[in-house]
């Protein structure tokens, strides 16, 4: 089955913070195979698209262990907290919670 773009990029937000949706309840919710959700996921971080996520911010929001279910990295290299500068020269948009 094919999915739009839309409902993919909607579908993995819910992975994220504040969302953290684990794909078990995501592939039930979405009646979504959790292989294409591992997919999804896997594609997203191949393409760069998700760099990881604030050190700082997760542990304040508690999303810690979430994040590191879905093996995300934790950025702290300021503070903390992730610099921002490098990913906007890149082109990156910045999405905050």
């Amino acid at each position: 089955m094919r999915y739009s773009p839309e409902r993919k990029e909607a579908v993995l937000r819910k992975m994220m913070p504040p969302h953290n949706r684990t794909i078990k309840e995501l592939a039930k919710e979405e009646r979504i195979s959790e292989a294409t959700l591992y997919n999804w996921r896997k594609q997203a971080r191949d393409k760069g698209l998700v760099a990881g996520a604030c050190k700082a911010c997760s542990q304040k929001l508690g999303v810690t262990d979430a994040l590191a279910e879905h093996a995300l990295p934790l950025m702290d290299d300021m503070n903390g907290h992730p610099g921002m500068a490098r990913y906007q020269a890149d082109g990156y948009e910045i999405i905050t919670f």
